[in-house]
């Protein structure tokens, strides 16, 4: 599907709205189909579980309250699963506009919130902060700067970012789990240079927030959860810059003996 001129433009995307209402669903199909993304409708919570079993989406526009299973339940369900969207971002839907409310579902693990009836300008906005993909993960000037403005250099640290960046988070869901703000917290100073130095700061700016938390020995899953969503949206923008600079064997992940 091509985009509407003046929208904003992702035909790559992967999107799931969920809203347990007919009307809904149809307004948010028609808005999306002008940014040229696919779009994909589940009409529940527990179905919003189905869909993410069988691909990875790029963002999930969630209702809050449904039938059966709400938005706030769903999404927890979805961060406790191994699948493919166990970290894709979602987006809370809701009538609730209410002070206050965004800053509710973003303590609740949403990236973003948006009010309903849709209104188009909104929708575009939150498409442009989500899903600009290398301009919201990673600044490639500041990047180069770092990298004294060498390309080639650059690249080799984008490769080395994306080639620890399971190994970081799998490190980060063991401190995690263990209740170690310790360890937690110098992990996330070393990924918060990490990312600053290839320009992912948003990635660092929450490593951040995180690592603060944890010097204060708090460890917050909702920051948890954005810590590890911005460490994957990075490594994907970093995989991306260097396909797109044509060096991707420095891209190639390497099975290192211990």
């Amino acid at each position: 599907t091509r985009a509407a001129e003046g929208y904003f433009s992702c035909p790559w995307a992967n999107i799931l709205v969920v809203d347990d209402n007919r009307y809904n669903r149809l307004v948010a199909q028609k808005l999306l189909d002008r940014t040229g993304a696919k779009v994909f409708l589940a009409d529940s919570g527990a179905g919003m579980l189905e869909e993410c079993k069988k691909q990875r989406f790029d963002l999930i526009l969630l209702d809050i309250i449904m039938k059966y299973m709400d938005g706030v339940e769903a999404l927890k369900k979805l961060r406790e699963t191994s699948g493919p969207n166990a970290h894709t971002p979602a987006a809370a839907l809701t009538a609730d506009a209410v002070v206050g409310a965004r800053e509710t579902y973003l303590s609740k693990g949403f990236v973003d919130y948006l009010a309903k009836p849709i209104l188009p300008v909104e929708l575009d906005a939150m498409l442009r902060r989500l899903l600009s993909r290398s301009s919201a993960a990673i600044d490639e000037a500041a990047g180069l700067g770092y990298s004294d403005n060498d390309p080639e250099f650059y690249n080799q640290l984008l490769g080395v970012f994306c080639e620890e960046s399971e190994q970081t988070e799998n490190a980060l869901e063991k401190a995690f789990s263990d209740g170690n703000a310790a360890i937690y917290r110098t992990l996330v100073h070393a990924l918060k240079n990490n990312a600053r130095g290839i320009g992912a700061n948003l990635c660092a700016d929450i490593c951040l927030e995180a690592e603060q938390a944890a010097a204060a020995g708090s460890l917050d899953e909702a920051l948890h959860d954005k810590v590890t969503h911005s460490l994957h949206e990075a490594a994907q923008a970093a995989e991306e810059l260097c396909a797109k600079q044509t060096l991707t064997n420095n891209c190639v992940v390497v099975s290192r003996a211990d």
